[in-house]
């Protein structure tokens, strides 16, 4: 949208829609938006995670455990602490930067209450 001096600056609406924001005349010459659009470009390229972290370490049977639910990873991963994002309705197991295990997610174990 431009954002002129005046309201009627930049000519009619269907003229303002079609302008872009270098074309348009606005406050510092557009400087301000030139500066901006760089970084906010390389943000909206790079993925997201929209998963938890956690940080288990895998026992001695080779399983992890995250919110009450075990997990198998591999064995040489014994003792070690594996990176884990747990996602909406999956678990990645990465060591290091490399992924070493994808499970489903599971439901939290049941709880008994002794009757």
């Amino acid at each position: 949208m431009c954002l002129g001096p005046g309201v009627g600056s930049c000519g009619t609406a269907a003229q303002r829609h079609r302008r872009t924001p270098d074309r348009c005349p606005a406050p510092h010459g557009g400087r301000v938006l030139r500066l901006w659009t760089a970084p906010v470009a390389a943000v909206t390229r790079d993925a997201f995670e929209a998963g938890q972290l956690f940080s288990p370490t895998v026992d001695r049977y080779g399983q992890i455990t995250v919110r009450q639910s075990h997990y198998s990873v591999q064995v040489h991963l014994i003792g070690r602490k594996a990176r884990v994002f747990l996602h909406a309705s999956e678990l990645v197991v990465y060591d290091g930067r490399a992924e070493v295990a994808w499970h489903e997610r599971l439901p939290p174990a049941a709880v008994s209450c002794g009757s």
